[in-house]
């Protein structure tokens, strides 16, 4: 079929990460057969259907060990993962094991990094790039092996992760993993939210909210400051970044609404 004899209309979808990113069999079976038939064919998927076939995510199973010195200052952080690829591959199959391999380091100074990577071929329909790809779950990870070792040190979790941030002064700063930021002011992300208006409500008081408030509090409520990267330009294997303040202000009924800081 010539190229300008195929006339496709896209509605307002939202976004193109995830299952929208794909081209599946059904499409493709679709065109032939109206072909076959010279009548038009249409393809109508319960949300059953969708759930059974579309592309999927995030499936992970990960080991992962942090090594720290006597200051509790990272030196090393040691990863084993298996990341589920579907049945078969899609366009994107590569995409989260080389994401997960390089952005575990995330917002900290780690000089060594060493991730195995297996991706496995299992019964699932194909793996999609959701949003992120790999790296939120990398996070995840070095955020849940950063809290454990300040509850096994006895340190604040808040003063653990500035102890370990990335400098504003060290930019541009080169990971373990080989990616390279531009620009970041991690610091002032982990700070500035301690300092606001609804932290000091919550801590009624001057001074930082520490565990240790939020385990005396009579409502189970915390101020959480988790600086992210996020890319806004690819230039020759370099990850050009832009600091992304943000802060999670607790509200009466226990959700947690998500703002920006105004410099």
């Amino acid at each position: 079929m010539p190229e300008l004899d195929l006339r496709v209309v896209s509605p307002d979808v939202g976004g193109g990460f995830g299952m929208k990113s794909q081209v599946y069999p059904e499409e493709i079976l679709v065109l032939w057969a109206a072909r076959r038939l010279d009548r038009p064919v249409k393809l109508v998927m319960e949300r059953s259907d969708a759930l059974a076939s579309d592309a999927h995510g995030r499936h992970q199973i990960v080991d992962a060990e942090l090594a720290l010195d006597a200051n509790a200052r990272i030196l090393a952080v040691r990863s084993s993962l298996a990341i589920d690829l579907g049945a078969y591959l899609s366009a994107a199959a590569a995409s989260a094991p080389n994401n997960a391999t390089n952005s575990l380091s995330s917002t900290y100074v780690v000089p060594l990094m060493h991730v195995v990577v297996k991706a496995a071929f299992t019964n699932t329909a194909m793996m999609a790039s959701y949003r992120g790809t790999a790296k939120p779950e990398a996070s995840f990870v070095m955020e849940r092996l950063v809290d454990k070792a300040a509850r096994e040190l006895g340190i604040d979790p808040v003063a653990m992760r500035r102890r370990n941030l990335i400098a504003a002064e060290a930019m541009p700063h080169k990971t373990a993993g080989g990616l390279i930021y531009d620009c970041g002011e991690f610091e002032r992300c982990s700070t500035r939210p301690s300092r606001s208006r609804t932290g000091a409500d919550f801590r009624n008081g001057a001074g930082r909210a520490s565990s240790a408030d939020c385990a005396a509090a009579s409502a189970w409520r915390c101020i959480a400051s988790v600086p992210a990267i996020n890319p806004n330009e690819w230039k020759s294997g370099s990850r050009r970044t832009a600091p992304l303040p943000c802060t999670s202000a607790p509200i009466p009924t226990g959700r947690a609404t998500r703002r920006p800081l105004r410099r």
